[in-house]
């Protein structure tokens, strides 16, 4: 994906497009509506138990993605559904229930997907049309391992584009 970006990027400037860093690109499985900071020690100790398990409970697998699309403020590659996406999924929004973080539980993500670029401002429809079409020419599908879950703290850059995040804990899946 490194490559597919530096080719975009030496095919003209991209006025009000930023490219996702590839260190940062990911795919989330569950976001919360919450600060690491709002956690008292009890809630950590138990979200991090409860991810624990759920970590254990399922074997690594791979999401097949498609070529990135031009999709409203992003562009965005999305994943083929698996039973192992879906179950994981729900497996982690029962750990957060049960962890008694429900309430903090955002809606679960529309499926399988990664942000391969995200618009820094409005761009017009011939705009879009260009990248999409410069996309199709660099990009090819691509495949992503699911191997550990990692709970991260998200930054939002908007004046950049691009989202980075730290990580806060991993859990490796099937260990």
């Amino acid at each position: 994906m490194r490559k597919e970006g530096k080719a975009l990027q030496s095919r003209g400037k991209w006025d009000g497009v930023a490219l996702q860093p590839p260190e940062y690109l990911h795919m989330t499985l569950q976001r919360l509506d919450l600060y690491r900071d709002q956690l008292s020690q009890e809630q950590w100790s138990a979200l991090c138990v409860k991810m624990s398990d759920v970590a254990k409970r399922h074997s690594p697998f791979s999401v097949d993605f498609r070529v990135p699309e031009v999709r409203g403020e992003a562009a965005e590659a999305l994943g083929s559904e698996s039973s192992e996406w879906q179950k994981l999924v729900d497996d982690i929004r029962a750990g957060l229930a049960d962890a008694g973080l429900g309430s903090s539980l955002t809606d679960p993500p529309f499926g399988p997907h990664y942000t391969f670029a995200y618009c820094s401002k409005d761009t017009d429809s011939d705009a879009d049309k260009r990248l999409q079409h410069t996309i199709d020419e660099v990009c090819v599908p691509q495949s992503m391992q699911v191997k550990t879950l990692y709970l991260v703290a998200v930054n939002q850059y908007p004046e950049e584009g691009v989202f980075r995040f730290t990580k806060l804990h991993g859990w490796p899946l099937g260990l």
